[in-house]
């Protein structure tokens, strides 16, 4: 490149640029793409965020409750790790391309990567398998689980969030993200 890029991580400020609320906004992958072209075409970043929201792991994991703040990113309203049996029955879906939330974010991605023509990366991320326990169970009982475990059901639950981070990982470069980038 001829200078050092920029890369913007503005997420749910599009809402505001397209005068939705924050909820609306996320309900369709058309929406979160406008508002990100728009963002960049603001702030001139060198690149096009295709992600949703950080909760959006824990839907597809079976999460029923987003809570959308008027102003701030959605959050889970819904651990769906409340004890330690629930460790032994998370399932991870093999599935993830065809369910509904990931419909409309490969609908964001697919129609940047259209607008972009390879002028602009578009990236997305997924937040990574050592803190995505934190989402599906609260951080208090992670930090205690991690700290004191039992060692097994914190192993098995770090092993299914790896698998389930490795599935979105592929799902998402298979729908055209350029790079993903693994929150910690």
């Amino acid at each position: 490149p001829d200078r050092v890029p920029i890369m913007g991580n503005l997420l749910e400020q599009g809402a505001k640029e397209l005068g939705l609320s924050i909820e609306e906004y996320y309900t369709k992958g058309e929406y979160v793409a406008e508002g990100q072209w728009k963002l960049r075409e603001k702030y001139g970043y060198d690149n096009l965020s295709g992600f949703f929201y950080a909760g959006m792991e824990a839907e597809l994991l079976g999460c029923r409750k987003i809570i959308f703040s008027k102003s701030g990113p959605p959050n889970v309203g819904h651990l769906i790790i409340k004890d330690h049996k629930d460790i032994e029955t998370l399932e991870v879906p093999d599935n993830i391309p065809e369910m509904p939330i990931f419909q409309e974010l490969a609908k964001c991605i697919k129609l940047l990567k259209h607008e972009a023509d390879g002028q602009y990366p578009v990236g997305s991320a997924v937040v990574s398998s050592f803190s995505l326990p934190a989402i599906l169970m609260g951080i208090d009982k992670w930090m205690d689980l991690l700290l004191n475990g039992p060692e097994s059901l914190r192993n098995e639950l770090l092993e299914k969030c790896s698998d389930f981070c490795i599935k979105l990982i592929k799902a998402l470069r298979e729908t055209g993200a350029d790079g993903v980038s693994y929150s910690n």
